[in-house]
């Protein structure tokens, strides 16, 4: 599997930027292919016997152009949940900040979606990065949200059902060509539906495919077009915790640039401890990093709870208060025995706290991490979106700009592992 030396942001807020301006596109790429299957919109003429479009690459410009043009429909549309004039000056503001034509849309899976897509891929040119966007999903064609087809609300429910039936685990065997010295299990554990969800063949026919293959296929076909560009994946909620099991599989693949990176907001618990020790495992040898940022008033990151035998995975960036860091800082500094698993920024608002499930952890360390987590979530019970997960980016951008994801993972004391070595470019 090859890692390439990539160019990599230049700090940990930049990534979260970007990867906030390819969701942002995609899912108002997703909104207006929704409204052009039932209306007429110029610019986005659609099959009327497949439903897909006949565009197949769209620009931030023309997705703009798009919307000014048809504001009359999409204002009054119900499917269409974005301010018109708001969002033209959203949609002007993210193409001033980039190369003209640099950022577009290069696929989705209008084919295979009868009504919202289920993801898109944004290429940017500027920054060389294909962007996997696993997008907020009706909950009758993802299977594992909550919500009424007749509410306008469900067009856009990610929220994970708390229900056991829903909570059941699938054994998965790990593929051959990463079951290797360096690899501590050769199977693993991860939340059923959600895996068949991907995994599953879209019908029955034997030339069925899975969207995990749709997926596969485009990724490979763009990565070679694009040999240079480093690929990332991102969600919210749900769709981050889709993003999470995806990203895995992505990396295990000889195929897929190396490392992948996985940004979720929000996104619960996927796998089961083997799991954490799979992505571990990816992680140390490069292929894959896992950044989860998260809320401390975010209730939907608690569904899949440890005590059923969830564990996760990756980097956590908690953002949202003094109180959060100080109950950390504090845990670390009862325990003088303990493996230190948390750092804070240096910066003295303590607003962003970083934290890293090192294997080596104790289960008390891993049960008192749990808990400091939920108990914070348990103030406000509530879902906290993505858009406040953007402000909160920004508000938090001075201690965010202090902080790189590849320094991160050379501090062995934070992971607990001394990762592999750069390649080399040739």
């Amino acid at each position: 599997m090859s890692r390439h030396p990539f160019n990599w942001p230049s700090d940990l807020y930049m990534e979260l930027q970007y990867m906030s301006q390819a969701s942002f596109l995609s899912h108002v790429f997703s909104s207006l292919i929704q409204v052009a299957r039932m209306e007429v919109v110029e610019g986005l003429a659609v099959d009327p016997s497949t439903g897909k479009l006949f565009l197949r690459t769209i620009t931030a410009e023309q997705a703009a152009m798009i919307v000014e043009d048809n504001e009359d429909i999409l204002a009054s549309h119900k499917l269409f949940p974005y301010n018109a004039n708001d969002l033209k000056q959203q949609l002007q503001s993210l193409i001033a900040t980039n190369i003209a034509g640099s950022k577009s849309l290069v696929a989705w899976d209008d084919a295979s979606q009868k009504h919202a897509l289920s993801y898109c891929i944004t290429k940017d040119d500027r920054d060389k990065r294909l962007t996997l966007v696993f997008l907020d999903t009706p909950s009758n064609e993802a299977g594992v949200g909550a919500g009424d087809d007749d509410d306008d609300d469900a067009v856009v429910n990610t929220d994970v059902s708390v229900s056991p039936l829903d909570l059941a685990q699938e054994i998965v065997e790990l593929p051959a060509s990463i079951v290797n010295s360096a690899m501590p299990v050769k199977s693993i554990k991860l939340h059923k539906q959600l895996y068949k969800h991907l995994f599953e063949p879209k019908s029955e026919t034997e030339s069925s495919t899975s969207k995990y293959d749709d997926i596969f296929a485009e990724l490979k076909q763009l990565s070679q077009a694009y040999p240079k560009f480093k690929l990332y994946v991102t969600g919210h909620h749900t769709a981050g915790a889709l993003a999470t099991i995806c990203s895995f599989f992505l990396a295990c693949h000889v195929a897929t640039p190396k490392p992948v990176s996985c940004i979720t907001f929000g996104a619960p618990r996927v796998g089961d401890y083997d799991f954490l020790q799979a992505s571990t495992a990816l992680e140390g040898q490069r292929f894959l990093r896992i950044l989860r940022v998260v809320h401390q008033a975010d209730a939907v990151l608690h569904t899949s709870s440890p005590l059923l035998g969830f564990s996760h995975a990756g980097f956590q960036i908690r953002l949202g208060g003094t109180a959060a860091a100080a109950a950390t800082t504090t845990n670390g500094d009862k325990d003088e025995t303990a493996e230190p698993t948390t750092t804070t920024t240096k910066s003295a608002a303590d607003s962003v706290v970083v934290s890293y499930p090192k294997l080596m952890d104790t289960c008390w360390n891993r049960f008192t991490r749990s808990w400091d987590n939920r108990f914070w979530a348990a103030w406000a019970m509530k879902n906290v979106d993505m858009a406040t997960y953007m402000n909160t980016v920004s508000e938090c951008k001075g201690e965010l700009q202090e902080l790189d994801v590849n320094e991160l993972y050379i501090d062995q004391d934070m992971v607990g592992y001394e990762i592999a070595p750069l390649p080399v470019d040739k």
